[in-house]
């Protein structure tokens, strides 16, 4: 029959009486729905002495609990699982077979209740509801509909009168050794609720049913009909999913199904409500079924299916096992769950039932038949039920700082034992870093598993790290960010990037780029744990593909932390930055294996396979950083107004190493005897005198094409030098037979005192300066010069070199 479906829930609670009587979130004294005042009951039926819920007497009535009685209280014996409460026997009287001489009103039936809970997922539930009502052995499905929009009955009343060929696998479908029958379904509908909540949900459902035994699914789990025969169950052991032994990703969306005695269930209390948001809440019900004795036994995966489905219908989980340890730790602080002997343990949600008008089922409870037939409730029984009480969630129940330390603890725990990251190595990170590479690492490992399932051959290993520890001065740093890099992207490595500020560059990479405290496109979140439409914001702001570090606590050699943590083993470790020792040494080939995370310190390129890493591929990594607001605004400031493929570029480095780093006093002990004096030799050769007079020849020589330089140099002077070399040039420069030259800088208040001084603001005025000398069609650079290379690598331009290329050159280097 067709059913009247309407989108608004109507209709009052009952009784009527009672205008408190609307949910009430919380964990306390609350008013129940009927006669009296008080706690809402721990189990049972009715709260504050309210009569009994399913008859349409006004005065009758009360708050009602998913946690049945195990008796009937009235001297009766019924068999094992005790009774339905009350409600649920006034909400299922649209099936008068319910009770009979042989069982009375309310009492629990041998046989299997099918137990689902949804809020979403109608397309899905379509395809794996009939399989369900199919399974030989169930003698009812019980689906609870949390508030979900269009309502779940629209999925019942719509599918075919048989359901024959609705399986989802043909392999499910195809089991001779049973004969599938069609099991009743029953769809109970709560209302009023925002978020999903399988705990209470499930609990719910698992109070309406009416057999001793529970099956309970997901609503994405389709089943064979030889479902239960292959699952017998037996006293004092249960099934359960186990993502320990599942075959591929797929299964692992398995784990929270299982088939369990209805007494069993409610003896721990069934699922804990205070667990009310993503995690933990099936291994924390195995868990406490395991604590009453009963065995635990894995399902068969080879009669039931997750049935794949993207991410619709699903909530946004960026640290899925990070949110069941968090919950795991939390609920070690709070009293146990259905611990009867324990007064402080807390009380079920509690509901009341709403009526509607005859014919108008407003989504709300329902009977499909065996045979089809649809039928809606009756004018005294409720259609739908409302929330009066929750349980605080176990977050609400937990203070701050035990949540804090749940959530940093269940983060830790993720990146040691999922990916084999020592504490020491992240546990220094503000929690946005570690979150970011956590996240990071779990969509790679989901990339993995997907690629593997679409039938990869590469033999794809487990994810490892490549952590590049930046050093020396801006130009340093970057060729090593890019050859690392270049290297991560080739093998398949996630990238962390240690970019430490100090004496030799004072900027933090986020000062120079568009990236944020943790590499992230600057969105950070600190809360414990994050929320989830933060992280999305995050993941939606992109940022570029790697992790940062901004600050470092170990020192060298790594190896020497071996023996305090075990997952160190599983790493290698190369510094260019020593000479000697253990995986010291500039140069030190690097041919490590996929299986083991890498460390590498350099202020270089890495020396390894050309196929991983070379200066096209590193290049292109370096480009692809977005420049901070400010170096753009910088750059735009001259590009805009300026042609920049009309002027050459000169980069003149000629500070002395004292002049350069005023913090360095021991230049040979910074750079060794060989490496000052080559330094100070090549700075020799680069004067803002020789770059003045290579200018002049080379504007003479181009006047057509050239309309002046662009000039860029560790001391302020230099451009005037340069300029005054312009001016005084004999006959006068003309360019394009209209005027003098232009000898192009930053504007003066963009590099005032920035002499020496290696600090944010004036590196960010280098980092602009590289960009705009990228762009120059001719670049005289300086020799030995970090910088000179990163204008090379930037856009590409071949540097000709002050002492190499022109000028004093010296025939002896």
């Amino acid at each position: 029959m067709t059913l009247r479906m309407d989108d608004e829930e109507r209709g009052p609670l009952l009784p009527p009486t009672d205008s408190t009587a609307a949910r009430r979130p919380g964990h306390g004294d609350g008013a129940a729905v009927g006669g009296g005042v008080g706690k809402p009951p721990r189990s049972g039926v009715g709260g504050g002495g309210g009569g009994s819920l399913g008859t349409d007497t006004p005065g009758g009535g009360g708050a009602f609990s998913p946690a049945p009685s195990m008796s009937s209280g009235a001297g009766r014996s019924f068999p094992a699982g005790g009774l339905l409460p009350t409600w649920a026997v006034a909400l299922m009287a649209v099936a008068p077979r319910v009770a009979s001489a042989a069982r009375p009103p309310g009492a629990v039936m041998p046989g299997v209740s099918l137990i689902a809970a949804c809020s979403s997922r109608q397309d899905v539930l379509s395809r794996v509801l009939p399989g369900w009502a199919r399974v030989a052995g169930v003698d009812e499905v019980v689906l609870v509909d949390w508030s979900a929009q269009p309502p779940l009955s629209s999925v019942v009343t719509a599918a075919s009168t048989d359901w024959a060929g609705e399986g989802v696998s043909s392999a499910l479908n195809s089991s001779p050794a049973v004969t599938p029958t069609t099991a009743p379904v029953r769809v109970l509908r709560v209302v009023g609720e925002t978020s999903w909540q399988l705990t209470r949900a499930y609990n719910l459902a698992a109070a309406a049913a009416r057999y001793a035994t529970l099956l309970r699914v997901d609503c994405d789990h389709a089943l064979s009909p030889s479902f239960l025969s292959t699952h017998p169950l037996r006293t004092g052991a249960y099934y359960a999913g186990n993502y320990m032994v599942s075959r591929n990703d797929n299964e692992l969306h398995l784990n929270g199904a299982a088939v369990v005695a209805r007494s069993d269930f409610w003896a721990v209390g069934g699922y804990d409500e205070r667990i009310q948001a993503y995690g933990y809440d099936d291994e924390d019900l195995y868990t406490r079924l395991d604590g009453r004795g009963l065995a635990r036994l894995n399902l068969s995966y080879d009669v039931m299916q997750h049935v794949a489905h993207g991410n619709e219908g699903r909530s946004a989980r960026p640290f899925p096992r990070a949110r069941i340890d968090y919950h795991a730790l939390l609920l070690e602080g709070l009293p146990r769950w259905g611990d009867t002997a324990n007064a402080s343990s807390p009380p079920h949600a509690t509901y009341a039932l709403r009526h509607v008008e005859a014919g108008a089922d407003r989504g709300g409870c329902l009977e499909r038949s065996s045979s089809g037939v649809v039928s809606p409730p009756s004018p005294t029984t409720a259609a739908v039920v409302t929330a009066v009480f929750t349980p605080l969630s176990v977050e609400a129940a937990s203070p701050p700082d035990a949540r804090s330390t749940a959530w940093d603890t269940a983060i830790g725990r993720r990146l040691w034992g999922d990916y084999d990251l020592p504490w020491d190595f992240f546990s220094a990170q503000p929690r946005g870093v570690r979150e970011r590479l956590l996240r990071r690492l779990n969509a790679r490992t989901a990339a993995v598993a997907a690629a593997v399932a679409g039938g990869d051959s590469r033999g794809l290993p487990r994810v490892r790290l490549l952590v590049v520890h930046a050093a020396y001065g801006l130009g340093n740093r970057l060729r090593a960010l890019g050859s690392a890099a270049a290297y991560a992207a080739a093998t398949g490595r996630e990238l962390v990037v240690v970019w430490v500020p100090d004496v030799h560059l004072g900027a933090r990479l986020g000062d120079l780029f568009a990236v944020g405290d943790d590499g992230g496109g600057g969105v950070v979140n600190g809360s414990a744990p994050p929320d989830e439409a933060v992280m999305a914001a995050a993941e939606a702001a992109g940022g570029e593909g790697f992790t940062l570090f901004t600050s470092w606590g170990l020192s060298w050699p790594l190896a020497d932390y071996a023996p305090w943590d075990v997952v160190w083993s599983t790493w290698r470790f190369y510094n260019y930055m020593v000479e000697g020792g253990p995986d010291g040494g500039k140069d030190v080939p690097i041919d490590i294996p996929p299986t083991v995370h890498l460390y590498w310190q350099s202020a270089y390129v890495m020396v390894t396979d050309v196929g991983l890493t070379n200066w096209t591929a590193a290049n292109v990594a370096l480009q692809s950083l977005p420049p901070h607001p400010t170096v753009a605004s910088l750059v735009a400031g001259v590009a805009t107004r300026i042609n920049m493929t009309r002027l050459g570029g000169a980069h003149v480095r000629c500070l002395n190493l004292t002049a350069d780093i005023p913090e360095i006093t021991n230049t040979t002990a910074e750079y060794g005897v060989e490496g000052a004096a080559a330094l100070s030799h090549w700075r020799a050769k680069a004067s803002p005198a020789s770059f003045g007079r290579e200018v002049v020849t080379r504007l003479r020589g181009a006047a057509t094409t050239l309309d002046g330089f662009y000039v860029a140099s560790d001391w302020g002077g230099s451009a005037n030098v340069i300029r005054a070399a312009v001016a005084a040039a004999s006959p006068p420069l003309v360019v394009r037979g209209e005027g003098a030259p232009a000898i192009v800088t930053l504007p003066p208040d963009a590099t005032a005192g920035c002499e020496g001084d290696r600090g944010g603001e004036c590196v960010r005025a280098a980092l602009a300066d590289a960009l705009l000398l990228a762009r120059t069609p001719v670049f005289l650079g300086s020799t030995w010069s970090s910088f000179t290379e990163l204008v090379m690598r930037l856009g590409g331009v071949k540097a000709e070199l002050a002492g190499s290329d022109w000028g004093d050159i010296d025939p002896q280097r």
